[in-house]
């Protein structure tokens, strides 16, 4: 999986949606993803890698206490992009985290504005067919941290239990745990710490631009560090520095895969590496790969 993966990593266009792509990848009906956004991001962003399958985005758990029973969670929105590579396959229907709200959209908040901003920059360079606007609830913006683990547990439930809806003793389903940023450290660090009867069933995670630390990140992208701080401890409930501790042993043994870019100024590069150079010190039996990307535009 691991190696059919990059390779359709390669040839993939990522943010070049204005080309069609020729050789679309078929679809892998045995693979089931979930997904885990960046900040202030809908898991629809997604949606730039599932070639013409939607990505549908279910109503607030909050609204409906079980998250694992996702047939009770009624549909939102869809969102697909045009032109898009399958990159992704098997994108499970799910509810975006309680930060996002789409019903009680407030124009008073800064914030609201600076989301309003990026959801049009994602629609303009994406060319996302729907993507609709919504207001962030600062106090629940996590950023990798507990509480978002706690939340990232609870998805990769969802993804399990999926691969034992039927007819999973006839099409050898497999878990892909795929994280962007934010939600990318929140991967890594939610399955680095899995008990064995969940990391058994997850069979590759991959992380896009996910960071160390969160003043790792700050240090490395910010010209004043001390302000970006301010105004994230503002929009956002970080965790004590320990959330970001990898355990000294972890269950997991599928492929970790790490994607970077050159371009990339909000995570650079090297602030990746460090995870990168950490799993593979603490972890030396893990497979890790580190993918490239060559056409990316920009952190969005």
């Amino acid at each position: 999986t691991s190696s059919l993966f990059k390779m359709e990593m390669v040839r993939g266009l990522w943010l070049n949606t204005s080309v069609p792509v020729a050789n679309q990848p078929a679809l892998r009906r045995n693979l089931v993803t979930v997904t885990f956004p960046g900040f202030l991001s809908s898991r629809a962003r997604v949606a730039k890698y599932t070639g013409p399958d939607a990505v549908t985005i279910l109503d607030h758990a909050r609204n409906h206490p079980d998250i694992t029973n996702t047939a009770s969670l009624p549909p939102i929105f869809s969102t697909t992009v045009k032109n898009a590579p399958r990159l992704m396959h098997g994108v499970l229907p799910l509810p975006d985290l309680d930060e996002l709200d789409y019903n009680n959209i407030s124009w008073y908040s800064p914030v609201t504005w600076y989301s309003f901003s990026r959801i049009r920059l994602k629609r303009v360079i994406t060319s996302a067919d729907c993507l609709p606007y919504s207001t962030n609830i600062p106090a629940l913006n996590n950023l990798g941290g507990y509480l978002d683990q706690a939340a990232a547990l609870e998805i990769i439930k969802v993804g399990i239990a999926a691969l034992d809806a039927p007819p999973s003793h006839t099409t050898n389903k497999k878990l892909v745990l795929f994280g962007y940023s934010r939600g990318a450290t929140t991967f890594l660090q939610t399955s680095l710490k899995l008990e064995k009867q969940y990391a058994d069933r997850v069979s590759m995670v991959v992380l896009e631009a996910p960071f160390d630390t969160i003043d790792g990140v700050i240090n490395d992208s910010s010209m004043f560090p001390g302000v970006s701080r301010m105004l994230l401890n503002r929009v956002g409930n970080p965790s004590p520095a320990d959330a970001y501790n990898m355990p000294e042993e972890t269950h997991l043994t599928c492929p970790l895969v790490f994607i970077t870019s050159e371009v990339d100024k909000r995570v650079p590069k090297k602030t990746t590496m460090r995870a990168i150079e950490e799993v593979r010190r603490r972890y030396p039996t893990l497979p890790v790969e580190h993918l490239e990307l060559q056409l990316s535009l920009i952190h969005i």
